[in-house]
């Protein structure tokens, strides 16, 4: 009996995404990100800039808070993962 999420190929292992929803999802959201220039008025422009820097902000307080060494420290991670891509695990 399995338990669990098993993947048969490389290529399905690969993906990021494994149904097409969040796939749609993502293509509307991009989609309504470069309409809104658009069509939004100068004042809600001013407010959706105002939440992109606070949720910029909000990551690098998350990076200094649950990554004590910060950037370097997920670099670090991130290129040790990389030099040993193929075989990772």
């Amino acid at each position: 009996m399995k338990c669990g999420g098993f993947r048969v190929s490389y290529r399905s292992d690969e993906r990021l995404f494994d149904t097409w929803v969040p796939v749609a999802g993502v293509l509307v959201l991009l989609a309504g990100l470069a309409l809104v220039p658009r069509f939004a008025t100068t004042y809600w422009l001013d407010v959706l800039n105002r939440i992109g820097i606070a949720v910029i902000g909000a990551l690098g307080l998350n990076i200094l808070m649950y990554e004590p060494q910060g950037l370097a420290r997920i670099w670090v991670r991130v290129k040790g993962y990389w030099t040993l891509w193929p075989y990772s695990y």
